[in-house]
């Protein structure tokens, strides 16, 4: 297994290369491979149980709406079974992603702390204190996103979007040329924004890092600072780098505010489509009203994982949260 080195820390954390990240995460991932293996299982339940909820929600109202009682009480079985699944699978999901997210997480705290110990002194000056302390306080605790459910997502999200897509397909076709027709304008909105988010995120990062290593010179130079009366020119610098993360904050919250309004938009969009063009088929009787809905519960997990890949939203992002 290749040692974690500064370097690598620093490109992963910045997040130049998606590729980069994964080969230095890719070994201890490897390592405690048990609790992903049975993620990954459970993510295909989970696909499953997505696919199930839809047809059964849809299967009981066409069951109501024709009064056949037999049927309805198959469904509401059917409802409790498929529940009773999705609650068991949900623990059992929490306590691998648990295990996953805390054993990669103490490795790589570890791993680090072993590589800063080996460095000689020509290396170990390249690196500031501040720096060095905000990657083991900062850093190693904000990567749940890739290493938990974020990894399991990139897969997942496209799989949902592929199974939902089909399975609107076999409602009506049609209908779902029609709501497909909205899906460049979530994947480019997407795409857009997760880029903007990912550069502002690693300003906000390289500048609390700045801020960290300004605190460690101020602590470590008090008496030369109070020497030179120095007090004013540090105070100075340091309120200006904090005002430089509030408007970077605040710039990450409209960027935000934006994804999610543009994410809602499409989907209201989609809803509106689904509803409007749905209710005529209803009425011709191509659609019965569980079908329609069946179809309008799936078109909402057909957009949602388009939008939440193409920002990589929520899955990347998530190293920058602090």
């Amino acid at each position: 297994m290749s040692m974690l080195n500064i370097t690598d820390l620093k490109s992963y954390f910045s997040l130049y290369e998606i590729k980069r990240t994964f080969y230095l995460l890719a070994p201890y991932i490897k390592r405690h491979k048990g609790p992903y293996l049975g993620l990954f299982i459970l993510m295909f339940i989970d696909i499953a149980l997505v696919i199930a909820f839809a047809w059964f929600f849809g299967n009981i109202i066409d069951a109501a709406v024709q009064s056949d009682f037999s049927r309805l009480q198959t469904m509401v079985l059917a409802g409790i079974g498929i529940s009773v699944v999705s609650m068991s699978v949900n623990f059992i999901d929490t306590l691998f992603e648990t295990k996953a997210l805390n054993a990669v997480k103490r490795d790589l705290n570890v791993d680090l702390y072993s590589h800063v110990l080996k460095m000689n002194g020509k290396d170990f000056s390249h690196y500031h204190s501040g720096e060095l302390m905000s990657h083991f306080t900062n850093n190693l605790h904000q990567i749940d996103g890739v290493i938990g459910r974020g990894l399991i997502n990139l897969v997942r999200l496209p799989l949902i979007a592929c199974a939902a897509l089909i399975y609107i397909l076999y409602i009506n076709w049609i209908l779902s040329l029609l709501v497909l027709l909205v899906v460049p304008l979530a994947l480019i909105g997407g795409a857009l924004f997760g880029f903007l988010l990912k550069n502002n995120s690693r300003k906000i990062h390289e500048l609390i890092g700045g801020i960290t290593k300004s605190l460690n010179e101020t602590f470590q130079g008090m008496t030369v600072i109070r020497s030179f009366t120095l007090e004013h020119l540090f105070m100075k610098n340091y309120k200006k780098k904090n005002d430089e993360l509030y408007d970077l904050e605040m710039k990450d919250a409209k960027l935000r505010g934006w994804f999610y309004t543009g994410g809602e938009a499409v989907g209201t969009i989609t809803f509106l489509v689904s509803v409007l063009v749905g209710a005529f088929f209803v009425t011709d009787q191509v659609l019965t009203v569980g079908a329609l809905l069946t179809f309008i519960n799936l078109v909402n997990h057909l957009v949602y994982p388009l939008t939440g890949l193409a920002g990589r939203g929520l899955v990347i992002n998530a190293l920058h949260q602090h």
